[in-house]
């Protein structure tokens, strides 16, 4: 069986809107903010998301500005940047919460999220089916390829993962904070020293 590899990166940082104290309205404008920005020129890609990012055959990205600026950065350039591949959605409310800081909406709207509350989002549920079909279509390009790049975003990336372990992949490093990055491999062991 020849090696075959898909490398799950989290985009760079993004130039978006600062993390302050807000109301539960104004949190959905901030993560409107947030999608819209692209990534800051000012922290670069350290030297192993580079060296990652030179070894894939093809490079996949979301629709999302952070993904396409990201590979931008790395200095390659997306063979597809496609909608299905955006970050898990999060919900809007209008509660009548006093501000809180940013953090902390993440938190509870992603738990809310989980628990069922879906205002302007896809589901749970959708959102697993929809990662698990992101991860079909990895192997099938890792296939075809060899070397997958998937500069994505920290939720997606982690049900993806998941996805992958499943189908009998395994992997190395993670991809939790900006340009970190967790290799799955199938066939001869491929990682890197260090992938992240």
């Amino acid at each position: 069986m020849s090696p075959m590899q898909i490398i799950l990166m989290r985009h760079g940082r993004p130039l978006g809107p600062g993390l302050r104290w807000l109301s539960a309205r104004a949190f959905g404008a901030w993560v409107d903010a947030y999608d819209a920005a692209p990534i800051d020129p000012a922290c670069p890609p350290p030297a192993v998301a580079l060296r990652l990012a030179r070894q894939a055959a093809w490079v996949q990205c979301s629709s999302l500005p952070r993904s396409l600026s990201s590979a931008a950065a790395l200095g390659v350039r997306p063979d597809a940047g496609d909608a299905a591949f955006r970050e898990l959605d999060m919900p809007r409310a209008d509660w009548r919460f006093p501000p809180l800081p940013v953090a902390c909406w993440l938190l509870l709207f992603r738990l809310a999220w989980v628990a069922g509350y879906r205002r302007q989002a896809e589901s749970f549920a959708a959102a697993r089916d929809r990662a698990a079909a992101c991860a079909a279509g990895l192997i099938q390009l890792a296939g075809q390829q060899g070397s997958v790049l998937f500069v994505g975003h920290g939720a997606l990336n982690w049900f993806i993962g998941r996805a992958l372990r499943r189908a009998g992949w395994q992997s190395s490093g993670g991809a939790r904070r900006h340009w970190e990055a967790a290799v799955f491999s199938r066939g001869e062991p491929v990682f890197p020293e260090h992938a992240g």
